[in-house]
């Protein structure tokens, strides 16, 4: 069997499916974060100590019905990311001040079912049947390859592994009225 090498300076990969030698891989990652952080798609992960906590599941009947169609609306009733015209979903954007462990509500954005799932691709992976056509999707939609991707996951998941090590402060704007209370505090 012939080893597979780097092909950056040729060492043998101790493990047939690595990209690089241990030596390039820093470098070549770094370099590749500056490709996808241009990137039209990308994939945003909601630190662990934030799962379930969003406006959606947070506020008064139908103001999340409201501010999802005043998203739809804003982008044309199309996805701001892909232009896919079809069953639209409300993106929460979310700002992190990594130094304070502050997540602040940055606005909204309609987004088709793939687009979403790639904002989303750790929670994709464990419910999206297409995993596939997810990357596809990706690589679409960033005129980008196959590695492209595997870089810009390696990259969120790094981010998202730092930030799930916090509990978040979530600041909610303008919506911080619109919380449902109940006892014991907010649902």
């Amino acid at each position: 069997m012939v080893s597979k090498k780097c092909p950056k300076c040729g060492e043998v990969l101790r493990e047939s499916w690595y990209m690089y030698c241990g030596k390039c891989y820093p470098k070549v990652k770094a370099e590749a974060a500056i490709r996808v952080a241009c990137f039209r798609l990308t994939i945003e992960l909601v630190p662990s100590t934030s799962w379930y906590s969003n406006l959606r599941n947070s506020v008064k009947p139908g103001v999340w019905d409201v501010i999802r169609h005043k998203a739809y609306a804003d982008a044309g009733n199309r996805c701001s990311i892909c232009g896919y015209k079809g069953k639209l979903f409300c993106h929460e954007r979310w700002l992190y001040d990594d130094g304070e462990h502050v997540q602040k509500l940055g606005g909204f954005v309609a987004v088709c079912q793939l687009c979403h799932m790639v904002k989303h691709i750790g929670y994709a992976g464990l419910f999206f049947d297409d995993y596939r056509g997810l990357i596809e999707h990706f690589k679409r939609v960033n005129n980008c390859s196959y590695e492209d991707f595997l870089f810009a996951r390696a990259i969120a998941f790094d981010v998202w592994e730092e930030r799930s090590k916090f509990k978040w402060v979530q600041e909610l704007g303008e919506y911080a009225n619109e919380m449902v209370v109940e006892p014991g505090g907010v649902v």
